[in-house]
């Protein structure tokens, strides 16, 4: 939200990780980007955004975004454990 460097900041996910990037498109090659990799007991199985893909872009100063939508995440060995990640339009985050 605080428009560092005057970008507006956005997350990729993938199964194995979630990447923090700037400006309006993710790139995988920009070196700007801060990847996490979720740890090898869990996985994203499940990314349901408005408009589809993989991306979530949070406007500057505000923090709203057009894909709001949920993530889940399971534990590999026993899928019925699932927690899920929602994203609402203001940017607010948060898990079940």
């Amino acid at each position: 939200m605080s428009a560092k460097d005057s970008y507006a900041y956005g997350t990729h996910f993938e199964f194995s990780r979630i990447v923090l990037f700037r400006g309006a498109t993710y790139s995988s090659s920009d070196t700007n980007n801060k990847t996490v990799l979720i740890d090898g007991a869990v996985e994203i199985s499940n990314i349901s955004l408005a408009g589809g893909g993989q991306n979530a872009l949070f406007q500057r100063l505000t923090g709203k975004t057009s894909q709001s939508g949920t993530i889940t995440i399971r534990l590999k060995s026993d899928n019925s454990k699932t927690k899920t990640i929602t994203i609402e339009a203001s940017g607010v985050a948060s898990s079940n």
